[in-house]
């Protein structure tokens, strides 16, 4: 008898396995879904603050869809100048939390269309 899938889902393809099954989606490499690439600016100050190794998150307006295991290509924006420096640095989105998270605890704390995006520096592949 075939077993229906699971349609518990978060983040990372895995479920709480509730239904018996060892909870684990992406058993199949061609059920992952592509990862998307969002190219962001940044003000100055910030950008130094992730340079330094200071900032891990990001708080951003939701406009782009963001999704965990999806990357940011941080452009450090001079606003003075209105123009980019050429200086960029990349991330990958561990966790994206908006104010609907974990049954609206943040309702109040975050803006219906922002979200605080939790970064990791990516592995550089040799």
């Amino acid at each position: 008898m075939a077993r229906e899938r699971c349609s518990a889902r978060i983040d990372g393809g895995r479920c709480a396995g509730l239904d018996g099954h060892d909870g684990d989606h992406y058993a199949n490499a061609r059920e992952r879904k592509a990862v998307r690439v969002h190219v962001v600016k940044e003000w100055p100050a910030p950008f130094a603050e992730f340079l330094a190794g200071l900032r891990d998150f990001e708080i951003r307006v939701n406009d782009r869809d963001y999704k965990a295991g999806d990357r940011l290509v941080v452009q450090e924006f001079d606003p003075h100048k209105g123009q980019l420096t050429g200086r960029e640095l990349h991330r990958s989105i561990k966790l994206v939390v908006s104010a609907n998270s974990y049954g609206g605890m943040f309702h109040g704390a975050l803006a219906p269309n922002f979200v605080v995006l939790g970064l990791v520096t990516p592995a550089v592949k040799p």
